[in-house]
């Protein structure tokens, strides 16, 4: 066996009883090698159900009885020397530390598990691959309970995704676990079997819903590239982001909401074109240190000058929205992203603002998250940054302005110069289960509960995620990383 980096299968659900069990994946095995289940736990203790663990650290017990690999010797030469399954460092965007490498047919892993309840389980493999030839199946016990799940080629051996069964019947207590390979060859990360969500229960204000989807996740790794500036418009123009992350599997632009574009929208305030706008502004994608302190691939965005004010405090037009343009409005979203700002940010903004995020209906209602210095905190003591959030119509319909609503939080710190995660969530309505939440690293900013539609019941044509915009003198830059788009809140959103 082998272990690689980035691909995921997804299993099928399989019923189970609850008890402690063996899980074996693996492929079509003599009955006999299947039969015994005599292994012990990896950890001493089964691995407990719900949840996830690595394909690594199967059972102890040794060659026909832990697991079956077709030849003698760990030629991965990782994790467990001693052992004959071919064990790698993995290049999962998810990470895992180790992936099974060379997963042939007729090889198996068991793991011994105990169900927390009896229930119906999703059972998944993360797995990548470069065949499209590739099968599996779950065996809880001995007994087959997914059929035959097929993996995917993943387009590259360090592209994992999750393929497997749903609606798995397991029964609460202790049990074996085989995955058993019916056809060569892919890589195996790591398994996972959770329970599958209950029917949502209906409550005021509407929750969102219990299992969210991811629509869209990229770092700007692999082939992402921005294109050179284009379709100029006198005062501006346009640049596309194109390419598919190698990390995520997903590819620019971002496709949601039945169809959109996302690209730049280089707003100079003077008359440009494609080769002078790079005078006033520009994006790139870097190499930097990422968040979690490791080099990665990040966006750079710089505005050097306004059209209107030079280098001067401007607060007209002049931007660089990173936008969002989709055909439709479909679902509630949540979006995240890792920011870092410019290290002199706090010594720019003297009664000054500078925009976070912002999205627009066709006309009659927007939401805009803005760092602030206006702000006054406990005895009215002025606050150096802090956050402001509106609702109003300001989206370029013409109307007469109107504020519906605005929240100043100057307890959550903005931070400068560091790396920090924005988190987004709304839910549009025009009744009482209207939400608004957003969050920095984890501690929660607003979270607005009303309507937030407009007049016309406009959808949402534009989402800046985010956008360079600010009142302050120049220049003005920041990085941004790890975009990821969802149609609720993931697991891991801030408390919500």
């Amino acid at each position: 066996m082998k272990l690689s980096d980035h691909h995921i299968v997804k299993s099928t659900a399989v019923a189970i009883r609850a008890g402690a069990f063996a899980l074996l994946l693996g492929a079509a095995l003599p009955a006999a090698a299947q039969g015994q289940t005599s292994s012990m736990p990896f950890s001493g203790t089964p691995i407990a159900v719900p949840g996830s663990f690595e394909a690594e650290n199967f059972d102890l017990g040794g060659e026909g009885v832990a697991y079956h690999d077709n030849v003698p010797g760990n030629a991965g030469g990782q994790y467990r020397l001693s052992e004959d399954v071919d064990i790698i460092l993995s290049t999962d965007a998810l990470g895992g530390g180790y992936v099974v490498n060379n997963f042939e047919t007729g090889e198996w892993l068991a793991y011994t598990i105990s169900v927390a309840a009896s229930a119906q389980y999703d059972i998944e493999l993360r797995v990548s691959s470069a065949f499209s030839t590739g099968a599996f199946h779950v065996e809880i016990d001995g007994q087959n309970v997914t059929g035959a799940v097929s993996v995917p080629n993943t387009g590259d051996w360090n592209t994992f995704q999750w393929v497997g069964k749903t609606d798995v019947s397991l029964t609460a207590g202790q049990h074996l676990l085989k995955i058993v390979v019916d056809q060569q060859y892919f890589d195996l990360n790591s398994i996972s079997v959770v329970a599958m969500p209950l029917a949502p229960v209906v409550v005021v204000p509407v929750a969102p819903a219990p299992s969210a989807k991811l629509l869209f996740s990229s770092g700007f790794e692999g082939s992402t590239v921005l294109s050179v500036p284009s379709d100029c418009f006198g005062t501006g123009c346009w640049q596309n982001i194109v390419g598919i992350d190698s990390l995520t599997g997903f590819a620019w632009p971002v496709n949601i909401w039945g169809g959109s574009s996302t690209h730049f929208q280089l707003l100079a305030d003077a008359p440009v074109d494609a080769t002078t706008v790079g005078n006033y502004m520009f994006n790139q994608i870097q190499t930097v240190t990422g968040h979690n302190g490791t080099p990665t691939h990040a966006l750079y965005q710089q505005i050097s000058q306004s059209g209107v004010s030079g280098t001067g405090p401007n607060g007209g037009p002049t931007q660089d929205p990173f936008m969002l343009q989709p055909a439709s409005e479909t679902s509630d979203l949540y979006i995240s992203y890792w920011l870092k700002y410019q290290p002199d940010l706090a010594q720019k903004m003297t009664n000054d603002w500078r925009v976070v995020f912002e999205f627009k209906t066709a006309g009659d209602y927007r939401v805009i998250a803005s760092v602030v210095t206006w702000g006054l905190g406990a005895g009215g003591v002025s606050v150096p940054l802090s956050w402001e959030i509106v609702g109003d119509n300001e989206a370029n319909g013409g109307m007469p302005y109107q504020r519906f609503w605005d929240v100043y939080n100057t307890t959550v710190p903005v931070p400068v110069g560091e790396w920090f995660k924005f988190e987004v969530f709304w839910h549009r309505s025009s009744g009482s289960d209207g939400r608004v939440w957003m969050a920095v690293n984890g501690q929660v900013i607003v979270d607005h509960y009303g309507s937030n539609m407009g007049v016309n019941n406009a959808s949402i044509n534009r989402i800046m995620m985010p956008n360079l915009y600010s009142s302050t003198s120049y220049p003005i830059y920041q990085w941004v990383d790890d975009v990821q788009i969802w149609d609720g809140f993931p697991s891991d959103a801030a408390p919500h």
